[in-house]
């Protein structure tokens, strides 16, 4: 009897365990989709009205409106609304254009 009990026990501590490290994986994830995030989106707006390097200009340029456009699997909503504060302040400010038409609405 204390065989069968004690492999029961071994495959819910490896369940539990699988479980945990599953969950902290998901969690290092998005962090790290949140950190490459301000990283890219601190860049371009540290770029995005520089007018010495067009080329960085318009990169800088592309990447708000990227992540604008298309929100990262792993991006909060709070990111989400920050990205979409700046690309429309750059808009006011006339730093960037309004939103393109993207290939999927023609």
């Amino acid at each position: 009897m204390s065989r069968n009990t004690s492999g029961w026990v071994a495959l819910f501590a490896a369940a539990g365990t699988i479980t945990a490290m599953h969950i902290t994986n998901r969690s290092r994830e998005k962090e790290a989709a949140s950190s490459n995030f301000r990283d890219h989106l601190q860049w371009a707006v540290e770029r995005a009205a520089d007018n010495e390097n067009q080329f960085e200009v318009a990169f800088a340029q592309a990447v708000i409106q990227h992540f604008a456009n298309n929100k990262p699997k792993h991006l909060s909503n709070e990111e989400h609304e920050l990205v979409l504060e700046v690309r429309q302040t750059l808009e006011n400010m006339q730093v960037i254009e309004d939103q393109p038409a993207t290939e999927d609405s023609q």
